[in-house]
Protein backbone atom coordinates (compact mmCIF):
# COMPACT_ATOMS: atom_id res chain seq x y z
CA UNK A 1 0.00 0.00 0.00
CA UNK A 2 1.11 3.34 -0.98
CA UNK A 3 0.67 6.69 1.08
CA UNK A 4 0.52 9.75 -0.27
CA UNK A 5 1.09 13.58 0.53
CA UNK A 6 -0.77 15.68 -1.34
CA UNK A 7 -0.17 19.21 -1.23
CA UNK A 8 2.10 19.74 1.39
CA UNK A 9 5.33 21.65 1.28
CA UNK A 10 8.06 19.72 2.52
CA UNK A 11 10.60 22.24 3.96
CA UNK A 12 14.13 20.43 4.25
CA UNK A 13 16.21 21.96 7.09
CA UNK A 14 17.06 22.01 11.37
CA UNK A 15 13.54 23.62 11.67
CA UNK A 16 11.36 20.76 10.62
CA UNK A 17 13.60 17.70 11.02
CA UNK A 18 10.92 16.37 13.73
CA UNK A 19 8.42 16.94 11.22
CA UNK A 20 9.84 14.70 8.74
CA UNK A 21 10.86 12.20 11.00
CA UNK A 22 6.82 11.88 12.68
CA UNK A 23 5.90 11.99 9.02
CA UNK A 24 7.78 9.14 7.82
CA UNK A 25 7.63 6.98 11.05
CA UNK A 26 3.47 7.42 10.43
CA UNK A 27 3.04 6.52 6.42
CA UNK A 28 2.13 2.75 5.83
CA UNK A 29 4.54 2.41 2.88
CA UNK A 30 5.30 0.02 0.36
CA UNK A 31 9.27 -1.11 -0.22
CA UNK A 32 10.91 -0.01 -2.98
CA UNK A 33 11.97 -3.01 -5.08
CA UNK A 34 9.36 -3.75 -7.91
CA UNK A 35 8.85 -6.41 -10.12
CA UNK A 36 9.13 -5.37 -13.70
CA UNK A 37 8.25 -7.66 -16.99
CA UNK A 38 11.46 -8.74 -18.27
CA UNK A 39 9.93 -10.71 -21.42
CA UNK A 40 6.06 -11.22 -22.42
CA UNK A 41 4.96 -12.79 -25.17
CA UNK A 42 0.90 -13.37 -26.34
CA UNK A 43 1.13 -14.48 -29.88
CA UNK A 44 -1.38 -11.15 -30.74
CA UNK A 45 0.19 -10.09 -33.90
CA UNK A 46 1.62 -13.20 -35.18
CA UNK A 47 -0.86 -15.53 -36.59
CA UNK A 48 -0.11 -17.66 -39.40
CA UNK A 49 3.22 -17.34 -38.25
CA UNK A 50 5.67 -20.49 -37.99
CA UNK A 51 5.96 -24.01 -39.69
CA UNK A 52 3.48 -25.05 -42.15
CA UNK A 53 5.42 -26.19 -45.57
CA UNK A 54 8.14 -23.89 -44.76
CA UNK A 55 8.87 -21.38 -41.51
CA UNK A 56 8.23 -17.65 -41.14
CA UNK A 57 9.45 -16.51 -37.83
CA UNK A 58 8.33 -13.66 -36.26
CA UNK A 59 9.35 -9.88 -37.16
CA UNK A 60 10.24 -8.58 -34.03
CA UNK A 61 12.46 -11.90 -33.06
CA UNK A 62 10.35 -12.42 -29.72
CA UNK A 63 10.75 -15.94 -30.31
CA UNK A 64 11.57 -18.38 -32.48
CA UNK A 65 10.63 -22.51 -33.67
CA UNK A 66 12.86 -25.36 -33.88
CA UNK A 67 12.09 -28.98 -35.84
CA UNK A 68 13.53 -32.06 -33.67
CA UNK A 69 13.35 -35.05 -35.74
CA UNK A 70 11.00 -35.34 -38.48
CA UNK A 71 7.31 -33.89 -37.63
CA UNK A 72 4.95 -33.76 -39.83
CA UNK A 73 4.83 -29.82 -40.51
CA UNK A 74 3.27 -30.46 -44.42
CA UNK A 75 0.40 -28.19 -45.38
CA UNK A 76 -2.42 -28.64 -42.84
CA UNK A 77 -0.50 -30.15 -40.16
CA UNK A 78 1.35 -27.27 -38.52
CA UNK A 79 2.84 -25.39 -35.30
CA UNK A 80 1.86 -21.94 -35.86
CA UNK A 81 -0.22 -18.99 -34.43
CA UNK A 82 -3.51 -19.21 -34.49
CA UNK A 83 -6.33 -16.96 -32.83
CA UNK A 84 -3.13 -15.62 -30.94
CA UNK A 85 -1.65 -18.77 -29.23
CA UNK A 86 1.05 -20.82 -30.46
CA UNK A 87 -1.05 -24.06 -31.55
CA UNK A 88 1.03 -27.43 -32.51
CA UNK A 89 -1.76 -29.64 -34.34
CA UNK A 90 -1.43 -33.18 -36.28
CA UNK A 91 2.43 -33.19 -36.20
CA UNK A 92 2.39 -37.68 -36.13
CA UNK A 93 5.39 -36.98 -33.78
CA UNK A 94 6.56 -38.20 -30.54
CA UNK A 95 9.32 -37.10 -27.75
CA UNK A 96 12.32 -37.34 -30.41
CA UNK A 97 9.81 -35.56 -33.56
CA UNK A 98 8.45 -32.71 -32.26
CA UNK A 99 8.65 -28.77 -32.44
CA UNK A 100 10.17 -26.65 -29.96
CA UNK A 101 9.26 -22.64 -29.15
CA UNK A 102 12.10 -20.74 -27.72
CA UNK A 103 11.68 -17.30 -26.07
CA UNK A 104 14.41 -14.78 -26.87
CA UNK A 105 17.38 -14.54 -24.92
CA UNK A 106 16.79 -11.78 -22.04
CA UNK A 107 19.83 -9.98 -20.73
CA UNK A 108 20.44 -8.30 -17.67
CA UNK A 109 20.58 -9.20 -14.35
CA UNK A 110 17.07 -9.94 -11.90
CA UNK A 111 16.72 -11.42 -9.00
CA UNK A 112 13.08 -12.37 -7.41
CA UNK A 113 12.48 -14.15 -10.84
CA UNK A 114 9.20 -15.94 -11.93
CA UNK A 115 8.31 -17.20 -15.06
CA UNK A 116 4.42 -18.21 -16.29
CA UNK A 117 2.80 -19.49 -18.68
CA UNK A 118 -0.64 -20.62 -20.05
CA UNK A 119 -1.44 -24.17 -22.05
CA UNK A 120 -3.60 -26.35 -23.59
CA UNK A 121 -3.43 -30.13 -24.67
CA UNK A 122 -5.35 -32.59 -26.61
CA UNK A 123 -4.50 -35.76 -27.53
CA UNK A 124 -7.48 -37.94 -29.54
CA UNK A 125 -6.38 -40.86 -28.77
CA UNK A 126 -2.54 -40.22 -29.46
CA UNK A 127 -0.16 -38.29 -26.63
CA UNK A 128 -0.31 -34.79 -26.81
CA UNK A 129 2.75 -33.44 -25.06
CA UNK A 130 4.12 -29.88 -23.87
CA UNK A 131 7.05 -29.52 -21.97
CA UNK A 132 8.65 -25.89 -20.64
CA UNK A 133 12.06 -25.09 -19.51
CA UNK A 134 14.43 -22.30 -18.51
CA UNK A 135 18.01 -21.70 -18.84
CA UNK A 136 19.55 -19.09 -16.51
CA UNK A 137 23.03 -17.49 -17.37
CA UNK A 138 23.60 -20.45 -20.62
CA UNK A 139 23.47 -23.37 -18.23
CA UNK A 140 21.48 -26.04 -18.29
CA UNK A 141 18.03 -26.70 -19.51
CA UNK A 142 15.70 -26.90 -15.98
CA UNK A 143 12.34 -28.67 -16.23
CA UNK A 144 9.09 -26.29 -14.65
CA UNK A 145 5.92 -27.93 -16.23
CA UNK A 146 4.68 -30.91 -18.33
CA UNK A 147 1.21 -31.46 -19.58
CA UNK A 148 0.49 -34.56 -21.22
CA UNK A 149 -3.13 -36.34 -22.32
CA UNK A 150 -4.29 -39.07 -24.57
CA UNK A 151 -8.05 -37.40 -23.87
CA UNK A 152 -10.20 -35.69 -26.66
CA UNK A 153 -10.97 -33.39 -24.30
CA UNK A 154 -8.62 -30.46 -23.64
CA UNK A 155 -6.34 -29.92 -20.38
CA UNK A 156 -5.83 -26.62 -19.50
CA UNK A 157 -3.63 -25.05 -16.99
CA UNK A 158 -0.61 -22.72 -16.24
CA UNK A 159 2.77 -23.70 -15.96
CA UNK A 160 4.93 -21.54 -13.44
CA UNK A 161 8.57 -21.12 -11.48
CA UNK A 162 9.30 -18.61 -8.91
CA UNK A 163 12.17 -17.52 -6.54
CA UNK A 164 14.93 -17.33 -9.86
CA UNK A 165 17.26 -14.96 -10.31
CA UNK A 166 20.35 -14.37 -12.96
CA UNK A 167 23.03 -12.44 -13.44
CA UNK A 168 23.24 -12.15 -17.32
CA UNK A 169 20.56 -13.56 -19.30
CA UNK A 170 17.50 -15.88 -18.81
CA UNK A 171 15.67 -17.64 -21.93
CA UNK A 172 12.16 -19.94 -22.14
CA UNK A 173 11.58 -23.23 -23.91
CA UNK A 174 8.53 -25.08 -24.61
CA UNK A 175 9.26 -28.45 -26.37
CA UNK A 176 5.61 -29.91 -28.13
CA UNK A 177 4.37 -33.01 -29.96
CA UNK A 178 0.89 -34.60 -30.57
CA UNK A 179 -0.11 -37.56 -32.75
CA UNK A 180 -1.85 -38.04 -36.21
CA UNK A 181 -5.37 -36.83 -35.46
CA UNK A 182 -6.49 -33.53 -36.61
CA UNK A 183 -8.19 -32.85 -33.15
CA UNK A 184 -4.88 -33.39 -31.68
CA UNK A 185 -3.62 -30.13 -30.08
CA UNK A 186 -1.56 -28.69 -27.98
CA UNK A 187 -1.45 -24.98 -27.33
CA UNK A 188 0.91 -22.16 -25.09
CA UNK A 189 -0.26 -18.27 -24.56
CA UNK A 190 0.51 -15.39 -22.48
CA UNK A 191 4.18 -16.62 -21.69
CA UNK A 192 5.56 -13.95 -18.75
CA UNK A 193 8.76 -13.29 -17.03
CA UNK A 194 8.85 -10.77 -14.34
CA UNK A 195 11.53 -10.07 -12.10
CA UNK A 196 13.36 -6.86 -9.91
CA UNK A 197 16.40 -5.53 -11.05
CA UNK A 198 19.21 -6.13 -9.16
CA UNK A 199 22.54 -3.67 -8.94
CA UNK A 200 24.57 -2.65 -6.00
CA UNK A 201 22.56 0.65 -3.74
CA UNK A 202 23.21 3.71 -4.95
CA UNK A 203 23.28 7.41 -3.55
CA UNK A 204 21.18 9.97 -4.90
CA UNK A 205 21.65 13.83 -4.14
CA UNK A 206 18.34 16.36 -4.11
CA UNK A 207 18.50 19.95 -4.22
CA UNK A 208 16.35 22.66 -4.91
CA UNK A 209 17.15 26.18 -7.09
CA UNK A 210 20.53 27.96 -4.80
CA UNK A 211 23.26 26.26 -3.06
CA UNK A 212 23.40 28.98 0.03
CA UNK A 213 24.07 26.43 3.30
CA UNK A 214 24.06 23.13 1.56
CA UNK A 215 25.52 20.38 3.36
CA UNK A 216 26.01 18.19 0.06
CA UNK A 217 25.26 19.30 -3.36
CA UNK A 218 27.39 22.14 -5.35
CA UNK A 219 24.75 22.70 -7.55
CA UNK A 220 21.50 23.68 -7.51
CA UNK A 221 18.88 20.66 -8.77
CA UNK A 222 17.57 19.76 -11.99
CA UNK A 223 15.20 16.93 -12.66
CA UNK A 224 17.32 16.65 -15.96
CA UNK A 225 20.72 15.39 -14.24
CA UNK A 226 20.97 12.20 -12.93
CA UNK A 227 21.02 12.79 -9.14
CA UNK A 228 24.18 10.64 -8.81
CA UNK A 229 26.50 13.22 -7.71
CA UNK A 230 26.43 16.48 -5.46
CA UNK A 231 27.25 18.21 -8.67
CA UNK A 232 24.15 16.83 -10.56
CA UNK A 233 21.48 16.48 -8.45
CA UNK A 234 17.66 16.10 -8.95
CA UNK A 235 15.57 18.89 -8.08
CA UNK A 236 12.40 16.96 -6.39
CA UNK A 237 12.76 13.95 -4.21
CA UNK A 238 9.77 12.34 -6.54
CA UNK A 239 12.36 12.09 -8.91
CA UNK A 240 14.50 10.99 -6.39
CA UNK A 241 12.49 8.56 -5.58
CA UNK A 242 11.74 7.00 -8.69
CA UNK A 243 15.33 6.02 -9.25
CA UNK A 244 16.19 4.58 -5.80
CA UNK A 245 14.60 0.97 -6.43
CA UNK A 246 17.22 -1.25 -5.01
CA UNK A 247 17.53 -2.05 -1.26
CA UNK A 248 19.90 -0.16 0.55
CA UNK A 249 19.69 3.16 -1.67
CA UNK A 250 20.32 6.57 -0.36
CA UNK A 251 18.85 9.98 -0.99
CA UNK A 252 20.30 12.69 0.23
CA UNK A 253 18.00 15.86 0.30
CA UNK A 254 19.81 18.75 0.75
CA UNK A 255 18.71 22.10 2.49
CA UNK A 256 15.67 23.76 0.91
CA UNK A 257 12.32 24.15 0.12
CA UNK A 258 10.21 21.30 -2.21
CA UNK A 259 6.62 21.64 -3.28
CA UNK A 260 5.72 17.70 -3.53
CA UNK A 261 2.68 16.59 -4.58
CA UNK A 262 1.28 12.94 -4.88
CA UNK A 263 4.62 11.75 -3.01
CA UNK A 264 4.84 8.56 -1.76
CA UNK A 265 8.36 8.02 1.01
CA UNK A 266 9.13 4.23 1.12
CA UNK A 267 10.44 3.07 4.56
CA UNK A 268 12.84 0.07 5.32
CA UNK A 269 14.32 -0.29 2.05
CA UNK A 270 16.50 2.63 1.65
CA UNK A 271 17.73 5.76 3.60
CA UNK A 272 16.40 9.32 3.42
CA UNK A 273 19.42 11.80 4.44
CA UNK A 274 18.37 15.90 5.01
Amino acid sequence: MKTYITNKLLEFNQVIKIFLVLLILLCNLKGLNAQTTVYSEDFSNDDGIGWEGSYTGPTDNNWSLVKVGSPDVSGGDYCKVVSGQLEWKDLNANSSNRVDFYSSSIAGAYSSVSISLDYSVAGAGYTASLTAYYNIDGGSWVQFGNASTTSYSASTGSFSQSGLSFSSSIQVKVEGYNGNSSSAKCKIDDISVTGVLARSPLTFYVNDYHTTGDTWCTAIGNNANDGLSPSSPKYSLGAALALATTSGDVIRVDKGTYAEENLSIPDGSGTINY
